[in-house]
């Protein structure tokens, strides 16, 4: 039986209950830190190098909170300055020296060589210059609904949005209980958001079924090596052309994890899921979010990203917590069990490598009922978006042309002719065809056509054959070279061309592209205008 309609996972806002807003705490950056700070980041770097703004970047410092302290949300890739650009968000502030210690261990990490005895007295001056122990957190109400729309009329929602509004969703998913799936009961944790920038991976909530689910399949040979899984949770905001409220998309999958040794790809990472029992910082709060760590290979050797003896692991103390990378890649299901030491941990499964025991993905009846059980922490602020409906020109079209007489080989002089004459016939009508398909589609409007160029032969090929598909040889009032103009009682047709010219040059001087940067942005922006120019209204 055919469906009359889909239900999408995704979610609008309820009018009826206004805005949306929430208590967080922010840490914001002195405005008077970017010029110490970017003395200390330039320090070392060869001068003349660098064109335009060199931003100070926070990517690694990221990762770091994103290892050791997931209840914060960072908001981007690169430092910015001053109360009205809050840096990190959480619903309950670190300690003083917890945020402290971070801080200089953040900066510690902005020079090349920081060990190097320069660079030990600027960090010292630097340190005594910022007092990072007068960073405070503040309480913020933040309307996460807040937007305002395109000049299209698309909603255009703040950009705090796309991070804190997954982040709250996903976080009121994993208060809601247990999901029970083949008689088990799947607790959903949230996942320590990806530090950075606002694109598709960073700018969503990922939530994740703890501990990670046995599989143990059995086959002729007996019983075989258990594999492991969880089932995944992501929240998203997305905008429809148009639609001057965003939505809310959620999506279900699998996540699997190795068994046995890791395949390290080369100069890439794979993430490490863990739940310590205590905070891997001292003092910091403990958290009830899976942290995601990163191993990576390089040298010959394995080791934690910000890990090793000078690493920013080190520099607050968090490798006490974690196992030993050398083993970990070794054994990767030791932690997963019951965990070690007190930390459960389970390394992600890469498609590079190889096949695992376990399929990809979710069955469509385990993810309807996934999808389900979560939205109802959605509510009452998002409703189920409208259903989609069957189109009524679903169906295959019905064929209005003609098709036209197919030419045989051993064809007498006679049959040629009148097979010509018959074709003839056949283009004519389906040429009417499609002239009143489109008088009707323009509903009484002219269809107009702008050409651009590079030969007259080109041109004028064009120009005929338009006229020929829509039979307007009789009807043509005006011939180029500039304008065509065809009416007919039902459709007029106008064509008008223009030399491609300098348009379809290379940008710059014939003898110079510009260079990458503002010189080629400010290319483009001349180009675009001629080309605005050229067109008609």
């Amino acid at each position: 039986m055919a469906y009359q309609y889909v239900r999408t996972a995704s979610y609008t806002p309820d009018p009826a209950q206004g805005p949306f807003p929430v208590l967080r705490h922010t840490l914001s950056l002195p405005a008077h830190w970017e010029e110490p700070l970017g003395r200390l980041r330039d320090h070392g770097r060869p001068e003349g190098r660098w064109h335009g703004p060199l931003r100070i970047p926070t990517r690694e410092i990221n990762q770091l909170i994103r290892t050791t302290a997931p209840d914060a949300v960072t908001v981007a890739s690169n430092a910015t300055f001053g109360t009205d650009s809050p840096w990190l968000y959480c619903a309950e502030p670190f300690p003083a020296p917890v945020t402290n210690l971070y801080a200089a261990t953040w900066l510690r990490n902005l020079p090349r060589d920081p060990d190097a005895p320069d660079v030990r007295r600027l960090l010292a001056e630097c340190f005594r210059e910022l007092d990072t122990g007068s960073l405070t957190w503040r309480a913020d109400t933040i309307d996460l609904l807040e937007q305002q729309p395109s000049p299209g009329g698309t909603a255009k929602p703040t950009r705090l949005v796309y991070r804190l509004l997954p982040d709250e969703l996903a976080a009121r998913i994993a208060r809601q209980g247990a999901y029970e799936h083949g008689g088990r009961q799947l607790t959903f944790h949230q996942v320590a958001g990806a530090g950075g920038g606002y694109d598709a991976g960073s700018s969503s909530a990922e939530l994740m079924s703890w501990p990670p689910i046995e599989y143990r399949p059995t086959g002729r040979s007996g019983e075989r090596k258990p594999s492991y899984y969880a089932a995944t949770l992501r929240v998203g905001v997305r905008t429809v052309p148009f639609s001057p409220v965003p939505r809310i998309h959620l999506s279900a999958g699998i996540r699997r994890f190795v068994t046995g040794k890791v395949w390290m790809p080369f100069r890439k990472g794979v993430s490490v899921y863990l739940l310590p029992e205590t905070s891997l910082v001292p003092d910091a709060p403990v958290s009830r979010r899976l942290s995601v760590a990163m191993q990576q290979w390089r040298n010959g050797t394995t080791d934690w990203r910000q890990g090793g003896p000078s690493g920013m692991l080190a520099a607050v103390a968090a490798l006490d917590g974690l196992p030993s990378a050398d083993r970990l890649v070794k054994e990767a299901d030791h932690w997963i069990g019951d965990g070690k030491d007190g930390i459960r941990l389970a390394v992600g499964h890469q498609a590079a490598m190889g096949r695992h025991p376990i399929g990809t993905g979710l069955m469509p009846s385990e993810r309807r009922r996934l999808i389900e059980w979560a939205e109802q922490a959605l509510a009452p602020e998002f409703v189920p978006a409208p259903k989609l409906q069957r189109s009524r020109y679903g169906r295959p079209p019905v064929r209005q042309l003609t098709k036209r007489p197919s030419m045989p080989k051993n064809a007498t002089t006679e049959e040629l002719a009148a097979l010509l004459e018959r074709t003839e016939r056949t283009a004519a009508d389906n040429a009417r065809v499609r002239r009143a398909a489109l008088a009707a589609t323009l509903d009484g409007t002219d269809l107009v056509g702008f050409l651009v160029h590079q030969t007259d032969d080109q041109r004028d090929r064009i120009a005929a054959t338009a006229e020929s598909t829509l039979g307007l040889t009789e009807f043509r009032r005006e011939q180029g070279p500039e304008t065509w103009v065809w009416e007919a009682e039902e459709l007029t047709v106008r064509l008008h061309a223009h030399p491609l010219g300098e348009l379809g040059s290379p940008l710059g001087a014939e003898d110079r592209p510009p260079r990458a940067g503002q010189e080629h942005d400010q290319a483009i922006r001349e180009r675009r205008g001629r080309v605005a120019e050229a067109m008609p209204v």
